[in-house]
């Protein structure tokens, strides 16, 4: 007992003296390195305040100390795990990198041409119908024979059939002058379209080779008239070849439809290659031309009794007209009850074997009595004051007159050999008076 006393009272002593001397006793037992690092480092997570007020214990001091160290490396891993997902991130670029730079992988990367089918982006992106329809009259003026659109932005009306299509009519009917451009098709995959568009081959060099056996050359509107008189014996249709690009469809067919004398109906065929004849107001094309062939008989037998050998152009018209206007009788059933007027009233064998008819029927018996005279003449379509009407267009000595034998008919002259300044100065009468020019206009 008493050994274990003394022992302890040694003990005691030791412990006196250690805390007589704290400055060696504190390097010795509690670095202050890890206690800087720790206070400097995680001041907030220390929040035991036992570190610094409790620096004289010795236990407490060496225990203190790592447990800082150990929150320490626990924390530490956290900021490298958080690295960690862009560090896993990394190794995809380069994966993703490495087929574009791999020498293996670079056919692929030529092969990326596969990009015609992204390239929508490329491509005119309309938004609207008419858009499309100036995209197409471009490509036209410039004969371009496709066209590829990106439709990702249309907004629909009728739905895509329809609105594509349409948006071609629009572009012949803003711009006439562009229906050479006869025809379109096209197709539509995903939001991709492809147009073709078909030319008439006179805009074309599709007569580079020479005009093909059997055609008819077609340089002026004159001429297609010609051809077309041509085939007023039956004959159902001519092939031509239209060799001036300066004609315009719309005109061609204006001027075919001033040929056929009312028996027959002259058109264009889709491309611009032929002359299609069908009946006027008969049943067949030989009926139809057996009754032009009365007319005509009829006119000649009347030319040689108004005309005779002496006589100037001018002198001709003049008794031709006379003639028409005191012996022809308008039509009224044509106000009074249409369906029981005749159809022959619209042509010249009505005025001229039954001397009725309405205003075609009084326009063509002249038309064919000046053919037999010799004297160059046309029918012309228009409008007298709110009502369609015909009349006439006749050439003296190089010059072009008006008449209108219909609105003198009772034996006047009122309407006879108008100057078209003169016609429209009445402003009763309303035509294309310029198509008449060009009608009757020689190839340059």
């Amino acid at each position: 007992m008493y050994q274990k006393l003394a022992m302890l009272a040694a003990v005691l002593l030791l412990l006196t003296a250690c805390q007589a001397k704290p400055e060696p006793a504190e390097p010795s037992l509690v670095p202050p390195g890890p206690e800087e690092t720790v206070s400097q480092e995680k001041p907030e997570e220390n929040t035991p305040p036992l570190d610094t007020e409790t620096p004289e214990t010795p236990e407490t001091q060496p225990m203190e100390p790592l447990q800082p160290a150990e929150t320490v490396s626990a924390e530490e891993p956290k900021p490298e795990e958080e690295k960690q997902p862009p560090a896993a991130e990394k190794p995809e670029p380069p994966k993703a990198e490495q087929p574009a730079t791999g020498t293996g992988e670079q056919p692929p990367a030529a092969e990326t041409p596969k990009e015609p089918e992204q390239t929508p982006t490329s491509l005119p992106t309309p938004a609207t119908q008419q858009e499309i329809t100036d995209i197409l009259r471009e490509a036209i003026l410039q004969k371009q024979e496709t066209v590829q659109l990106d439709v990702s932005q249309m907004a629909w009306v009728y739905g895509a059939d329809l609105d594509l299509r349409n948006a071609y009519y629009d572009v012949l009917n803003q711009w006439p002058e562009l229906k050479y451009a006869y025809d379109v098709q096209f197709s539509q995959t995903g939001q991709k379209v492809d147009y073709t568009i078909f030319y008439m081959p006179y805009q074309t060099d599709a007569y580079a080779q020479g005009i093909p056996e059997g055609a008819v050359e077609i340089r002026t509107l004159k001429d297609i008239l010609t051809a077309t008189d041509s085939l007023l014996d039956g004959t159902a249709s001519q092939a031509i070849v239209i060799t001036n690009a300066g004609l315009q469809v719309d005109d061609l067919q204006r001027a075919l439809l001033h040929g056929g004398y009312g028996f027959f109906v002259c058109t264009l065929n889709g491309d611009g290659t032929e002359i299609r004849v069908t009946p006027g107001i008969e049943k067949t094309l030989e009926d139809s031309a057996a009754a032009l062939e009365t007319t005509r008989q009829l006119a000649e037998d009347l030319v040689a009794e108004l005309v005779t050998p002496d006589m100037t152009d001018r002198q001709k018209v003049e008794a031709v007209y006379q003639w028409i206007t005191d012996n022809v009788e308008y039509d009224w059933r044509y106000y009074q009850a249409p369906e029981t007027m005749p159809q022959i009233s619209t042509t010249a064998l009505g005025a001229l074997r039954d001397h009725v008819a309405i205003c075609g029927g009084y326009s063509w018996a002249l038309k064919t009595m000046l053919d037999v005279c010799g004297v160059e003449s046309y029918p012309v379509s228009g409008v007298l004051g709110s009502e369609y009407h015909a009349w006439n267009y006749v050439i003296l000595d190089g010059k072009g007159y008006y008449c209108d034998p219909t609105s003198d008919r009772g034996g006047g002259q009122y309407w006879f050999l108008r100057t078209k300044e003169e016609l429209q100065s009445e402003g009763r009468h309303t035509w294309d008076a310029d198509f008449y020019d060009r009608l009757t206009a020689d190839a340059a």
